[in-house]
């Protein structure tokens, strides 16, 4: 009798350390990729708004904007799995938009890097790269926060 009371309240246990593990989890991705997205933005944005003016200030800026931007997909990773099993098929769409978003501002990084390490670059097409970098940025955070409401309710 006592082995078997033993072992009920070991798995008790085990299911509610699991389940915090799962809720922090949840917590940090959801830190994680907010986070993320406003440094890229931030680094975007210092190329665009010209607080960036030479050549090798703005190659610090995309790079850590790149950086950024592949933590914050890495963070949304995180953020994919932690979501509860009761919201996963309301959470698909905002995944996918997150995912396409977060596509379209690796593209326009990879378009800044490629004009940046042109000899003469146009440094109007490194400016027009970062802003749709920027754009993109801020359509994920926006399915971010939809998301989040979602799964609030």
């Amino acid at each position: 009798m006592l082995g078997i009371s033993l072992a009920v309240l070991v798995m008790a246990t085990t299911t509610a350390q699991t389940a915090e593990k799962t809720v922090k989890k949840e917590a940090m991705a959801k830190a994680g990729h907010e986070m993320h997205h406003e440094k890229a933005k931030e680094h975007a944005e210092a190329i665009v708004k010209g607080t960036s003016k030479t050549k090798e200030e703005h190659k610090k800026h995309a790079e850590a904007a790149g950086k950024h931007l592949a933590e914050a997909k890495m963070a949304h990773q995180d953020l994919k799995k932690a979501i509860p099993a009761k919201h996963e098929a309301a959470a698909k769409v905002h995944h996918e938009a997150m995912m396409k978003h977060h596509a379209d501002a690796e593209k326009h990084h990879a378009a800044l890097t490629t004009e940046l390490k042109a000899e003469k670059h146009d440094v109007a097409k490194v400016k027009e790269h970062a802003k749709k970098m920027h754009g993109s940025v801020i359509a994920a955070e926006k399915e971010h926060k939809m998301l989040k409401e979602k799964i609030k309710k």
